[in-house]
């Protein structure tokens, strides 16, 4: 009866979770999820999927997460790249998290509780904690973070059987396998055997007077069997690396060398601010997060007390888990343990900005999992703390469903998204990119003509910008603005450090010459553009279109075929139907002058 009201309760939470995410199942893919899932052939063409699942994806040269991308490409092939049923497998997998999170949080109710109730409590609690965290609302809403979310199940689920599995023969192998499958989903991945060390330390039995060093030797009597099998799987997983991109440390040229003083105030910066997302999430969340890095080359107050908190927190943390065996110190090790691979340590530029939400999931479920280590021990005798905690955290969880539901919106598709983004960052290059972008998938013409006004009217306009309006107004059949863009474009020293920026400015050039009538001219740039990005179907298809209007309707059909091959399943009728209209009305204009000519001579 007692297993049939925990599970009847636990199903009922995730419920409530479920009801609160659910208009995801709606969305349409955002930002890069377009690339990866619908525009680009990825994972679409042929048996080119196996080929990405290792190495090129993106084009990324630093990353490597096979699985994923085998279990995205499963996604692309069986739903045809349709974005609502994917976004319900994001949804899924917060769900299966959050369950995990739970059966964490009842194993370590049990090391230190004995009543039922109570465990059901902590274990209901920290679900809902976990389930119910604003700072979740990217990953859950955003498709190619199921990256992180797979990576972050693996984790628990190591976590999990590691303190579940008694025979330690069994659970070596076992864990050490699901540490290789997190690894194998993302690099965030290198934080599970630190981990792992810190939970067992958690858990270990505590004798009074303590002794660190011997619980140290004890805690490695008891698992030494788990961490070789996990240094084991380690060790496969850097060959498998190895071998997929050609080294296990490959250089990346998003990677800028740091400053003595640089780096270590990035670090702490991030790390204060993950600390801040964990605790009261609501503020500032959005799709960048962007910090001029140039405030960091120089030494500050405030930079100053940022390293020394930080380096309090770490201290202070590590002294009472070693030597007072403070579980709540333990909580705090392994949340920043977690935080480790996303803290821009490594010279590695992920992107624009210093910080995302979806980094600290791997640490909030950690911290939600142990919280019982903590909570369980803290005396509420009195009535009236047992009602205003019960108050303060009724309130926190109605405030997090409030902002969620307000927050998902702007998720919904790219046109929220960026205006969202715009409106927090006016100048941002990125958001305004991605803005016309989405105004042109989604047809609104009028809202993007206002935009690309601003563009051309700023005197310092982005490189990037002008490149995306140049192909955009070309595309329109207007060519004045384009060659205004490109002119803009080519004045900056930025375009030839660019291969996408390149590509797009190749494009752009041969849509333009076409525009002029040179069509003989448009060819080499358009090749140009093809070499540099091979998956982009564009430049085929204004050759193709280019052939047709000439009237040479077989090459038209043979190289616009091959390219509309390549686009999504949904999308090919209708662009077939474009080619094939166009075709026919080259050869229309091409045959009707020669027939002319060939009566000519009779009306003679």
């Amino acid at each position: 009866m007692r297993n049939w009201a925990i599970y009847s309760v636990a199903g009922l939470l995730l419920a409530v979770v479920a009801f609160t995410y659910w208009p995801v199942v709606h969305f349409d893919f955002v930002w890069d999820d377009w690339q990866s899932f619908h525009d680009t052939s990825w994972l679409r063409q042929g048996g080119d999927w196996r080929h990405y699942i290792f190495r090129d994806f993106n084009d990324w040269t630093t990353y490597f997460r096979p699985l994923v991308i085998a279990f995205l490409a499963l996604q692309v092939h069986a739903f045809d790249s349709t974005p609502e049923p994917m976004h319900a497998v994001s949804l899924a997998l917060h769900l299966l998290n959050t369950l995990l999170v739970g059966g964490i949080a009842w194993r370590c109710s049990q090391a230190i509780c004995d009543r039922v109730p109570q465990k059901m409590g902590m274990m209901l609690l920290c679900m809902l904690l976990y389930g119910l965290h604003p700072v979740l609302i990217e990953p859950v809403a955003w498709i190619g973070c199921q990256f992180d979310l797979i990576a972050t199940m693996f984790m628990l689920l190591g976590l999990l059987l590691n303190a579940r599995i008694q025979n330690d023969i069994t659970r070596a192998p076992v864990v050490g396998l699901i540490f290789f499958l997190a690894a194998c989903s993302k690099e965030s991945a290198a934080s599970f055997p630190f981990l792992v060390f810190v939970f067992d330390w958690a858990l270990l039995p505590k004798t009074e007077p303590f002794d660190p060093m011997s619980a140290a030797r004890s805690l490695i009597r008891q698992h030494w069997k788990t961490y070789c099998g996990i240094v084991v799987a380690g060790l496969l997983y850097l060959m498998l690396r190895d071998w997929a991109l050609g080294g296990v440390l490959v250089k990346s040229s998003a990677a800028r060398a740091p400053t003595f003083l640089q780096r270590p105030q990035e670090v702490c910066a991030a790390y204060l601010h993950y600390w801040r997302t964990l605790i009261w999430p609501m503020p500032e969340m959005g799709p960048l997060h962007l910090i001029d890095t140039h405030l960091f080359t120089t030494i500050s107050v405030l930079s100053l007390v940022r390293c020394a908190m930080s380096l309090s927190i770490l201290a202070i943390a590590s002294y009472f888990a070693v030597r007072r065996a403070s579980s709540l110190g333990a909580i705090v090790l392994a949340a920043s343990f977690a935080l480790l691979p996303v803290l821009h340590i490594s010279p590695v530029t992920f992107d624009v900005s210093l910080y995302h939400e979806r980094y600290v999931m791997t640490a909030l479920s950690v911290v939600c999992a142990m919280l019982p280590l903590v909570l369980i021990q803290i005396p509420m005798k009195s009535k009236v703390s047992r009602y205003v905690l019960a108050t303060v955290t009724a309130f926190w969880f109605l405030l997090a469903i409030v902002d969620i539901r307000a927050t998902l919106p702007n998720w919904s598709n790219d046109i929220n998204l960026w205006k969202w983004a715009l409106a927090m960052y006016p100048d941002s290059p990125d958001a305004n990119i991605n803005l016309m972008a989405a105004y042109v998938r989604y047809q609104d013409y009028t809202d993007l003509g206002i935009l690309e006004d601003q563009q051309l009217a700023n005197p310092t306009p982005c490189v990037s910008c002008m490149l995306t309006l140049a192909n955009i107004a070309a595309d329109q059949k207007d060519p004045r603005r384009a060659i205004l863009a490109l002119g803009n474009a080519s004045q900056s020293k930025q375009l030839t450090r660019s291969r996408d920026g390149l590509h797009l400015y190749y494009l752009a050039m041969g849509k333009v010459l076409i525009l002029q009538g040179q069509r003989a001219d448009a060819e080499k740039p358009l090749e140009i553009a093809q070499s540099l990005s091979p998956l982009d179907v564009r430049p085929r298809l204004v050759l193709a279109h280019d052939l047709a209007s000439e009237g040479k309707s077989d090459l038209a059909r043979q190289l616009g075929t091959s390219a509309i091959q390549d686009l999504p399943e949904d999308q090919r009728p209708a662009m077939m139907q474009a080619l094939n209209e166009a075709i026919e009305k080259g050869r229309k204009n091409h045959t009707a002058p020669q027939e002319s000519e060939n009566e000519r001579p009779a009306d003679q």
